[in-house]
């Protein structure tokens, strides 16, 4: 570590009362590349492999927190959780360094997701046309959204005989073919246009695909016994809305100085407005 000039880590903590020893937390690391642990190289990352804590008694031994299974492209945690426990994982978008989705309960095999705001695809193949929303149209999340055709659906290789939530926006008014196992739908809530289709897969084939003529947004995939919620990302601003492990969208907006102004709910009324002037400036902040 101290050759990667890497000599502000915390490696370890012990707290004590008085003389009396309370607990310690330690941060096991290792090399991490080619998506392996202990692979040291030039481009190689050092980064947590595990965390550990011992607590009361000085002389006990450590007993494993957190253990990070994946990292990304640029060091970010993509897969943790406690050992015999549920998993985490998280999916980054590697060109703007933001995390997109946050999934409880699944590895990065089985989940997808895109609001095809950039050119990370999130897990999903597709290979048609990503549309920017024009005023006073809006996209179901964010400001892009995907325009399904036959010539370009969109797939997603699968485990085959695993049950799966793939949960969409669409403004079309009726929900997509849904290919590569056998399928039960939900027509959701419709806001702004946009209408919440719901299915669940149990998948038959390698791979399913989603097939149709229209637009499609927020689209998300993950086992039945997992939950996801998912974000889009300005890259000069932060996340701009948030949605929920119920599909429920929180929006957020901000002003020429990257400051956030207005929090929307669901239905893109106005929750929360933040003011910001001089010491003594008078001005208006009402909803």
């Amino acid at each position: 570590m101290v050759s990667r000039m890497l000599i502000n880590q915390v490696v370890q903590t012990d707290v004590y009362r008085g003389s009396t020893f309370l607990q310690s937390n330690r941060i096991n690391f290792n090399y991490w590349g080619n998506s392996q642990w202990g692979y040291a190289s030039s481009s190689s990352f050092i980064l947590p492999q595990t965390t550990e804590y011992k607590l009361g008694n000085i002389s006990n031994n450590y007993t494993v927190g957190d253990r990070f299974t994946a990292y990304d492209g640029n060091g970010n945690p993509a897969v943790f959780g406690k050992d015999n426990d549920v998993l985490t994982s998280i999916l980054w978008d590697p060109n703007r360094n933001f995390a997109v989705a946050k999934v409880s309960n699944a590895t990065l095999a089985d989940i997808a997701f895109s609001s095809f705001e950039g050119s990370y695809t999130g897990g999903w193949n597709y290979a048609g046309t990503i549309s920017t929303a024009i005023a006073p149209s809006v996209a179901a999340t964010g400001f892009k959204y995907y325009n399904l055709t036959a010539a370009f659906p969109i797939s997603r290789s699968v485990t085959i005989g695993r049950k799966y939530i793939l949960t969409y926006w669409s403004n079309q008014g009726a929900p997509y073919s849904i290919a590569g196992g056998s399928v039960t739908t939900t027509i959701g809530t419709t806001v702004s246009g946009w209408t919440l289709y719901s299915h669940v897969i149990t998948t038959t084939g390698s791979s399913i695909s989603i097939s149709g003529t229209g637009n499609i947004d927020e689209l998300r995939l993950y086992p039945i016994e997992a939950q996801m919620v998912s974000y889009t990302i300005d890259s000069f601003n932060g996340i701009t809305s948030s949605t929920s492990e119920t599909n429920t969208t929180t929006y957020f907006e901000y002003d020429a100085f990257g400051r956030l102004v207005l929090i929307r709910d669901r239905n893109r009324n106005i929750v929360k407005r933040n003011c910001y002037n001089y010491a003594g400036q008078s001005t208006g902040c009402s909803l």
